[in-house]
């Protein structure tokens, strides 16, 4: 093979050959035998920036954690440094990726090319199609070493585990009181400036959470998707659903007791009477009228 305005071209082992270097351009190799994972000595005048011996590799002075090329080294050093060269023109966000800043403009443009094979519910970043995903799978991989609580989400689990340590970074700069979670400062925030950003397109009311507008609006759809699988009645709010099955909870123990106690007098052969008179009064009020 011939190069135009270069020196020799010197054969190397492998059938490979090697270019001349010009100034501080780096060496590199042509030829079909090159298989991933050879190693050439550099006495042989052979260096591969693609594929560099184990001795190359770069080490992390601050975790420890090492790199094959100084592209991946330079992008986890970021991490350190806290630097983030990637900027959105949009609205200002830095990323310490560029794919990131990419995936991140498709918010503004409001492009989703990612889709979930399941439901197909499409997002503007492959990440939130992952953790989607998750609802459908049941996976739940961040655990919780404090309770065993998991969640789908790492960023769940780090706001979870401070209410084992107690932490509450975010502070409210108006009144100093501090949270553990950062949207509970910016909801709280909401106090001190009046701001009620989630408004209901069918009455005009305003809320400051959407999660409680998204309840509000069940008012107008009729929807109550919270159901008691002990008498199949359903609420517009998982709170009322947790406040009604305490009625189940209260009428078990005498149930229990009715059942139990009914069948060891009946074994007996006592009349079934002294086993209601044997039963608290509220019991017995509750099977007299049932």
């Amino acid at each position: 093979m011939k190069f135009e305005g270069a020196g020799p071209v010197r054969k190397l082992k492998g059938g490979l050959q090697e270019l001349p270097l010009e100034g501080t351009q780096q060496r590199r190799h042509i030829g079909t035998e090159w298989k991933r994972g050879s190693e050439f000595s550099t006495s042989q005048g052979v260096e591969s920036q693609d594929f560099p011996p184990d001795r190359r590799k770069i080490s992390c002075p601050v975790c420890g954690k090492t790199f094959r090329y100084k592209s991946l080294f330079d992008r986890h050093w970021r991490i350190h440094t806290g630097e983030k060269p990637y900027q959105c023109l949009e609205c200002g966000k830095a990323f310490v990726r560029k794919e990131h800043l990419l995936e991140h403009k498709n918010i503004h443009t409001g492009w989703k090319p990612h889709k979930c094979l399941e439901c197909g519910k499409s997002f503007a970043r492959s990440k939130e199609v992952t953790i989607h995903r998750r609802i459908h799978t049941g996976e739940k991989p961040y655990i919780c070493l404090e309770c065993g609580k998991r969640f789908t989400q790492s960023a769940n689990l780090t706001a979870h585990q401070r209410f084992h340590t107690g932490e509450k970074p975010y502070k409210c700069l108006e009144c100093g009181k501090s949270f553990a979670q950062k949207i509970q400062l910016t909801v709280h925030q909401q106090i001190h400036t009046g701001e009620k950003p989630y408004t209901c397109l069918e009455c005009g009311k305003s809320f400051r959470e959407r999660g409680k507008l998204t309840i509000h609006q069940r008012i107008h759809t009729g929807e109550k998707p919270y159901k008691c699988l002990e008498c199949g009645k359903s609420f517009t709010q998982r709170t009322q659903l947790t406040y009604h099955r305490h009625i189940h909870e209260e009428e078990k123990p005498y149930s229990d007791f009715w059942n139990s106690s009914s069948e060891s007098q009946l074994c007996l052969g006592r009349p079934l009477q002294d086993t209601v008179d044997s039963a608290p009064s509220v019991g017995v009020q509750r099977l007299l009228d049932s």
